[in-house]
């Protein structure tokens, strides 16, 4: 492994991820086994940074590194050239896995006015109706691209690939969009709740 100098002096690993690394890394070299691990760990922290409570992130890392471990002693990625690629799509898959019970309950109780079935009391009324003029005040500061795109996946509930096409979109590109609105909108709630 080479190592070369950064601009504030300190020292950046060049590593070139080969055919031999992963043989390395099966066989149970240690080095390699240390360098993976330190690696891959920068890598998935810098990734699912800020998602997650502190807790909850750190047992997603674990879970990614374990996963790729297993994947890796079973012969996998292909192309040993792509493993940083490979691991960050797992590490996607797996983000988004745990988001999605996170992302079910937020569909219901912040981007739906109120969901009534008649043994709410008053206090639960009035708390939901609160929590509504708060969501809208909140979707109301961010852009109009955003708001649209938020109505659309959790409030309309639309199909993907209808949301494509009303925002002539990519699939990717409404990936994109739809993970910078919510990170907008959870900016916007966390300094609201601050105040």
């Amino acid at each position: 492994m080479r190592f070369e100098k950064v601009a504030i002096g300190a020292t950046r690993e060049r590593v070139s991820f080969d055919g031999n690394y992963l043989a390395r890394l099966r066989s149970g070299d240690q080095d390699t086994a240390r360098h993976f691990n330190g690696y891959f760990r920068r890598l998935v922290h810098a990734k699912i940074s800020g998602l997650f409570e502190r807790n909850r992130g750190e047992d997603l890392m674990d879970k990614v590194m374990a996963t790729v471990l297993e994947r890796i002693f079973r012969g996998e990625p292909q192309d040993a050239t792509r493993l940083v690629p490979y691991v960050y799509g797992i590490c996607s898959n797996l983000t988004k896995t745990e988001m999605r019970p996170r992302l079910k309950l937020e569909q219901w109780t912040v981007f739906q006015d109120e969901i009534r079935d008649g043994t709410e009391t008053v206090e639960e009324t009035l708390m939901a109706e609160e929590r509504a003029a708060a969501v809208k005040a909140v979707l109301g500061k961010l852009r109009k691209q955003d708001q649209a795109v938020l109505r659309d996946v959790f409030y309309f509930d639309l199909d993907r690939e209808e949301i494509c096409q009303k925002h002539h979109v990519t699939r990717e590109q409404l990936r994109l969009m739809l993970f910078r609105a919510r990170r907008r909108f959870q900016e916007e709630w966390g300094s609201r709740e601050c105040r």
